[in-house]
């Protein structure tokens, strides 16, 4: 995997580690602030959750939602 530059897990993580993909805003807030972190991270997990039904519910869910870096690792 690691000799080969056209993987796609390792495409997909230099699209989710790029520099432009840093500054969301809950990022932002996250840093500024840290008393909603706990909130930021529920509502992360909450719309992961969603995103990871409709991609097994929907036909085409696979090929229309991203899914989650942190999936590949479950």
């Amino acid at each position: 995997m690691q000799n080969n530059p056209n993987d796609p897990y390792l495409k997909r993580s230099q699209e989710v580690f790029a520099r432009e993909n840093s500054a969301y805003l809950a990022t932002l807030l996250t840093i500024f602030i840290p008393e909603l972190r706990p909130t930021w991270l529920a509502c992360h997990c909450w719309l992961n959750y969603i995103k990871v039904n409709l991609r097994r519910l929907l036909p085409m869910g696979e090929k229309l939602i991203e899914d989650d870096p942190n999936e590949w690792l479950k």
